[in-house]
């Protein structure tokens, strides 16, 4: 069953999302910082350690602003260059210290930042804790606590790294292949904290049966250098491999390199090694996979790439075959993934419901992504011992409208099947849209303006769909004015119940082409909004008749909760099939004026554009701002009566404007425009049973200039 809603929520809500994507709010009030860290890493308990660094975002950054950061007990620094500050460009940032410890040591420092001139759109600092001291004994997190002082810097608290006992973790560096000649491993080793590869330590490394090391070849290095280390050595006796740490110092990164050699006995597959203890306890994981034996491979084959038409729900896509060149090579148990581009997602549960295999392998079906991109498979492989292959055919993906170009499967998982793409399909445009005379010129404010023509051109035949609506969206500050003339001037579609209904044009395609078509939109006449931003006007080109993934008829309740409502589009982002400019926005209309209120403190007379009118509460002073009540705040900033909503379950007052939408939430230091939450510096408040609000924000939210005259106790609000 579809949901429904009030036509006026219904607008208020796509509108307020739409612009919450499109628009963004400037200004300092729209400032917001945020903390986070590069990393912790996890320390030991001694002086000379490196931390992770903080990350200050303070986009837009409009004042001086000051925080205090101090260290928990047991953590200092032995003098403030100890952090490490870098800025973006325009952001001056200093720290100071401010607390020490007897000894001298700083417990913490004050940031202070500003920018070097104006508002700095983008502001960022780094703080890099390059060398704290950590009292022996300390254990858990070191958390910066940051206390702000004034300005744009909050209060927080920030982890930059964790003290604790030292880990040593091994990895495989690179996962080769080796034939019947062996071939060169490489093992990774690498500390949590310094010393966790104490001096003295060994470490025994096991090859499964078949295969030896060739201790001739061993070479340790440091990763990060590159260069060869001789604190850590190896001896090999078969199938063992003994490293011996001899002398290390500081957090180390190191990478063993030593040839393994299969025998007459070795078999097929992983060559995993187990680690084995010997002086070291503190290590992991107990075993790992360094290499395969075998010439192990996976290949994606297309037979055919079919060409298919943007917009459409269930399109086939080409049959591939994904095929193993070793048994084996796909590993039973684990992952095969198929993951679409962005603008396509796979249809139904799975797109294995349609599939054929040999010797054995098998592809289970598991998941599908929650973005119904990547589809995931479990690897299942029978008795038989020879490779096989999964041919995939009769798939159907759903492509967002304005998707154009090649359509790849990027293959992936944990089975062996890594870095493939293949090109299953070749994706166009269902229309192309074009103005074949120059963009007309249009004047701000004004109604009946004569615009350019539009073409509307089908890439192939059938490319609109029988029975459903085509829309022609010039934008909500252009709109049709009258209805202009749709003729079909090439091919055999045809149309009907052409109408403009809120300055939007549509009509339905009564009879699909057998070849394409071109449809002529004449007689063009454009009314402008006096809020309309100068430049083109982007006409949209949408509709059913081209979009079958937000088609509600035709993909039905896709998220399964038992309704069928806007939820259930595949792609609500993706509506333009095209785009056309037909006239451009140049000047604002001759009589164009600025309109200017006043209001008075103390007095419920007010005037807008020189004519006196009477409000029910006077305008007052409080905490240095002044307040007027909401729905005269709003006229006073051209906010018409039919775009003033009242929520009483919220306490929420809605002024929609152009493209602005801002509430005002009773009680609240909260302004919130286009979706985004602003802090005020003054409260919303309830007087005599009416909403005031600072007019000073109002005016901030709209773009209209607040003049305050202190002699006569007046503000004068121009829009």
């Amino acid at each position: 069953m579809r949901k429904t809603r009030s036509k006026a929520v219904s607008i208020l809500v796509a509108l307020t999302f739409l612009l919450t994507m499109v628009f963004a709010f400037a200004g300092p009030a729209a400032a917001g910082t945020t903390y986070s860290v590069s990393s912790a890493p996890t320390v030991s308990d001694t002086t000379n350690q490196q931390a992770g660094t903080i990350y200050v975002n303070m986009s837009p950054l409009a004042e001086y602003s000051t925080a205090l950061l101090s260290l928990p007990t047991g953590v200092t620094l032995d003098n403030v260059n100890d952090v490490q500050v870098a800025t973006s460009s325009s952001v001056v940032a200093n720290v100071y210290p401010v607390a020490t410890t007897p000894t001298g040591a700083i417990k913490s420092v004050r940031l202070e930042v500003a920018p070097s001139s104006g508002i700095v759109d983008t502001a960022w600092v780094t703080l890099a804790f390059a060398d704290v001291d950590v009292d022996t004994g300390y254990t858990g997190d070191i958390t910066v606590t940051i206390t702000g002082l004034s300005g744009q810097l909050p209060d927080g608290d920030v982890v930059i790294a964790t003290v604790g006992p030292g880990q040593v973790t091994l990895a495989a560096d690179g996962m080769p292949t080796l034939g019947e000649s062996g071939g060169t491993v490489k093992i990774k080793l690498r500390e949590s904290t310094a010393g966790a590869l104490v001096t003295g330590a060994s470490l025994k490394l096991k090859l499964p049966a078949g295969f030896e090391w060739d201790d001739t070849t061993l070479v340790v290095k440091d990763v990060t250098t590159e260069n060869s280390v001789s604190t850590i050595t190896g001896t090999a006796s078969g199938r063992d491999l003994t490293l011996n740490v001899s002398d290390t110092s500081g957090k180390g990164y190191y990478r063993v390199e030593v040839k393994v050699v299969p025998t007459s006995t070795a078999k097929q597959g992983d060559i995993t090694v187990t680690v084995l203890a010997g002086t070291t306890k503190n290590f992991s994981p107990s075993s790992l996979v360094v290499a395969k034996y075998g010439d192990y491979g996976v290949t994606v084959s297309v037979d055919s790439t079919p060409e298919l038409i943007a917009g459409r729900y269930a399109a086939k896509i080409g049959t591939f075959t994904i095929q193993e060149t070793l048994d084996g090579s796909l590993v039973a148990g684990r992952a095969v993934t198929m993951t679409l581009p962005e603008g396509a997602k796979w249809v139904g549960s799975s797109p294995a419901s349609a599939y054929s295999s040999t010797n054995g392998l098998s592809l289970i079906p598991s998941s599908i992504s929650k973005d119904g991109r990547t589809a995931k498979y479990t690897v299942a492989q029978g008795t038989d011992t020879r490779a096989g292959k999964v041919t995939f055919k009769d798939v159907e993906v759903a492509l967002a409208v304005d998707f154009a170009g090649d359509l790849t499967i990027e293959f992936g998982g944990s089975a062996g099947l890594d870095e493939v793409t293949a090109t299953v399909a070749k994706v166009i445009a269902p229309i192309s849209a074009s103005c074949p005379d120059k963009p007309a010129e249009l004047i701000i404010g004004l109604a009946d303006q004569p615009a350019g023509e539009i073409l509307i051109k089908e890439s192939k035949a059938g490319a609109l769909l029988y029975n459903k609506r085509l829309v022609v969206d010039p934008g909500e500050d252009v709109r049709f004015d009258g209805k202009p003339t749709v003729t079909v001037t090439e091919g055999d579609l045809e149309v009907k119940a052409v109408e403009v209904s809120g300055g939007v044009l549509s009509f339905t395609i009564s009879s699909d082409s057998s070849e394409p078509s071109t449809i002529r939109i004449s007689n063009i006449k454009y009314k402008v909004d006096r809020t309309v931003v100068y430049g083109d006007v982007e006409v949209a080109i949408k509709g059913d008749a081209l979009d079958e993934v937000n088609d509600l008829d035709v993909v039905g309740d896709t998220n399964g909760d038992g309704t069928t409502d806007e939820d259930d589009m595949l792609f609500p982002d993706n509506t333009k099939a095209a785009t056309v400019v037909n006239a451009t926005v140049v000047t604002p209309a001759p009589t164009e004026a600025a309109v200017a209120s006043t209001f008075t403190v103390g007095s419920t007379g007010y005037t807008v554009g020189g004519e006196t009118k009477t409000m029910d509460v006077a305008p007052f002073i409080e905490n240095g701002r002044t307040y007027l009540p909401v729905r005269y705040a709003a006229y006073a900033v051209g906010v018409s009566e039919d775009q003033i909503l009242w929520d009483a379950a919220t306490a929420t007052a809605t002024f929609m404007k152009g493209d602005r939408v801002v509430q005002f939430v009773a009680n609240t230091n909260k302004m919130i425009v286009n979706g985004s939450a602003i802090t005020i510096d003054v409260p919303i408040k309830s007087v005599s049973g009416r909403l005031v609000v600072p007019i000073r924000w109002v005016g901030v939210a709209f773009g209209c200039t607040v003049d305050w005259n202190a002699e006569t106790q007046t503000v004068t609000v121009t829009q």
